[in-house]
């Protein structure tokens, strides 16, 4: 596994983070779902999937850095086993449109209202508190005896 291609656990969290800092602040919610032949894309503005340039700020949380520092291009690295979005309703890694909540509301399933702001953030609470254990036991685990 080459690793500049995947996102360390580290930079996971603080994305996680700094995704949550952003809706508490007032981020309007945004979705496309593109199917354009040879531009095919996912983003929300709440979800990981978002190529807002705000939510990967550093260069080394890209594919092409050199890209991302130049032309201002948004491909964060992919996310490994654990790090999972916390709008994916259903992890099963069918991608973001068949599993985000956002995605599925507009599909009219799971109801048809807008995701709440604040059930997005609880959502994102969750998520930081059990990427965190999770986390702390990896490090316990490969701690010398």
């Amino acid at each position: 596994m080459s690793d500049h291609l995947y996102m360390p656990n580290e930079r996971w969290l603080e994305a996680l983070k700094r995704m949550r800092a952003r809706i508490a602040s007032g981020l309007k919610l945004d979705a496309v779902n593109s199917d354009v032949t040879g531009d095919k894309y996912t983003h929300c503005s709440w979800g990981m999937c978002s190529r807002d340039k705000e939510q990967w700020p550093e260069s080394g949380d890209h594919l092409w850095p050199d890209q991302f520092e130049e032309r201002g291009r948004v491909a964060p690295r992919y996310s490994i086993e654990g790090q999972v979005c916390p709008l994916c309703a259903e992890a099963k890694h069918n991608g973001c449109f068949y599993e985000c909540r956002v995605f599925q509301r507009r599909r009219g399933r799971r109801g048809k209202k807008p995701l709440a702001r604040s059930f997005v953030l609880h959502l994102y609470d969750e998520a930081i508190a059990e990427f965190e254990q999770r986390m702390e036991a990896e490090k316990a685990a490969s701690a010398p005896v």
